[in-house]
């Protein structure tokens, strides 16, 4: 009797230690719970700190991140636009644009005053051109014939120098070169900077980025007009889109290459050039043919 008594307490002696040992595990692994939530609260916590900016930080919304900045849309008419003697016209309630040339040394010669005589209202002349290989700033073999010539004219007179600036820099000293030549002129029409990518191995602009362009045109655009002209980019659609930021250079005009039959660039643009097949009295060659839809000097 004794004995038996001996082992239900030595078994009742063993289950309470199973189960103190159980409630210990328990009690350790609700512990092990609470810890991971914690954990898992306090990483939360850290992840939404990173993602929210702190109020006053001047970060910006996700809302005015997406949604690209508001620039002046293009409101031509396409049903204005009509033809006249083989050019281009445009005429609505409030726009009757001009018809103008872009000329170069290509050109070669030229009889002025056959020119003068002719259709066009305007003409827009090359300074000169930046080396795409060596860099060398050098001016248009015809500049003093034709802006000499065309300013013995009524023809309205605006400018333009072929960029291949690898800085603001270089830029800078582009639009100084054409200060530099124009001085004595009155220049009507804007002075525009042609940056245009050249598709041969040894460029040097080959690797240039779009805010490096936009950064050299703006810097252009910035040192013409401090010297009191209008200044101006010129581009095509793809130029556009690949080397510029426009958004940026929205306060300097725009003069479009579209060879199309109406541009249908959607924003706002000073000048249109609609062809590079142009034929003029005065000219032997094919010449640029404009259309300018915006009041220029006189």
């Amino acid at each position: 009797m004794a004995q038996k008594t001996k082992a239900r307490k030595k078994k009742k002696k063993a289950a309470k230690k199973r189960r103190t040992k159980q409630r210990s595990g328990a009690m350790l692994m609700v512990l092990a719970i609470a810890a991971l939530l914690i954990l898992a609260a306090f990483l939360l916590r850290i992840m939404l700190r990173q993602q929210t900016p702190p109020e006053d930080s001047g970060s910006t919304s996700l809302e005015s991140v997406t949604e690209p900045p508001q620039m002046p849309p293009n409101t031509l008419t396409e049903t204005c636009f009509g033809e006249e003697n083989g050019y281009k016209t445009y005429q609505s309630d409030t726009v009757s644009a001009k018809l103008g040339l872009d000329i170069s040394s290509h050109q070669g010669w030229i009889d002025w005053s056959a020119v003068a005589e002719g259709p066009a209202d305007f003409v827009i002349l090359r300074a000169g051109y930046r080396g795409y290989a060596d860099g060398s700033i050098n001016l248009d073999s015809y500049w003093e014939y034709n802006i000499s010539s065309a300013a013995a004219t009524d023809l309205g007179i605006g400018v333009y120098f072929f960029s291949q600036a690898l800085s603001p820099e270089e830029a800078a000293a582009e639009a100084h070169t054409v200060l530099s030549m124009i001085e004595g002129y009155d220049i009507d029409y804007p002075i525009y900077f042609d940056w245009e990518p050249v598709p041969d191995p040894q460029t040097r602009t080959s690797t240039i980025s779009a805010s490096e362009v936009t950064a050299c045109a703006l810097k252009f655009c910035q040192t013409i007009e401090e010297a009191g002209y209008r200044a101006g980019v010129y581009f095509n659609p793809s130029i556009a889109g690949s080397y510029y930021n426009l958004y940026e250079l929205k306060d300097y005009e725009f003069w479009l290459a579209q060879y199309t039959n109406t541009p249908d660039f959607p924003f706002a643009f000073g000048i249109w050039q609609y062809s590079a097949e142009g034929t003029v009295p005065g000219i032997d060659t094919n010449v640029d043919m404009n259309l300018c839809f915006t009041t220029y000097g006189n």
